[in-house]
């Protein structure tokens, strides 16, 4: 989900102070650590919040997707608009009940794979029987699929095809993951425990004597 509104003005925004892996606060240590004084005021370029751009004509398509319980929902949300006024084509997904990060977190949760299938579909990270998939591309039973995204390489065998869309435990039905895939996301997130455990998050939020030493290390004061 982009970071893009340097502002905080939005109603999710406030909607999320105090819960979740990146609220209102860390938003606003994080615009700080970038802009410093000039965090929420109009000497801040375009490009380091694009949501304060007037004109997005002529930009790449582009996809956007985020959680519909994070503080990026509205900026995102209407970002997307603003493509679409502006006469570029942009694909959203606001995933109901998702927070930030939730993709990572709970990776075996079936909103979790319907995020990250959908962006891997979208930036060319998947691969049939060793071949880059087209979007086009049918998909056949005994295909051997590859799906690279933020929670690593999956390898499935498709078992059996569906025209309809059923709940997740049809779907799990469809496809099975190789062993060495399996083995292979379990040394992913046993890496990924022993560093959360090797570098701990801290236990409180910066105070305003912290955000003033971050100011300072940055050179803005």
């Amino acid at each position: 989900c982009p970071m893009i509104d340097d502002r905080n003005e939005t109603v999710s925004s406030h909607q999320y102070d105090g819960a979740g892996l990146w609220d209102r606060q860390s938003n606003l240590l994080g615009w700080t650590c970038l802009l410093g004084e000039r965090r929420g005021t109009d000497d801040v370029s375009i490009y380091a919040a694009p949501a304060r751009a007037t004109d997005l004509s002529g930009l790449p398509p582009a996809f956007i997707d985020v959680g519909s319980a994070e503080v990026f929902r509205d900026e995102d949300v209407a970002y997307a608009s603003a493509l679409w006024a502006a006469g570029v084509q942009a694909e959203l997904h606001v995933w109901p009940g998702a927070f930030h990060g939730s993709d990572l977190v709970a990776l075996d949760h079936h909103l979790s794979r319907r995020a990250l299938a959908a962006r891997a579909c979208d930036l060319g990270r998947i691969q049939s029987n060793g071949v880059d998939a087209k979007p086009a591309r049918e998909v056949r039973v005994g295909d051997r699929l590859a799906v690279r995204n933020e929670g690593g390489l999956f390898e499935i065998d498709i078992l059996a095809l569906s025209e309809v869309r059923g709940p997740a435990a049809q779907a799990q039905a469809l496809f099975k993951e190789t062993e060495a895939s399996v083995e292979a996301r379990a040394r992913v997130a046993a890496e990924r425990k022993a560093m959360q455990e090797f570098m701990p998050l801290p236990d409180r939020r910066p105070t305003k004597r912290d955000r003033r030493h971050i100011i300072r290390f940055r050179g803005d004061r």
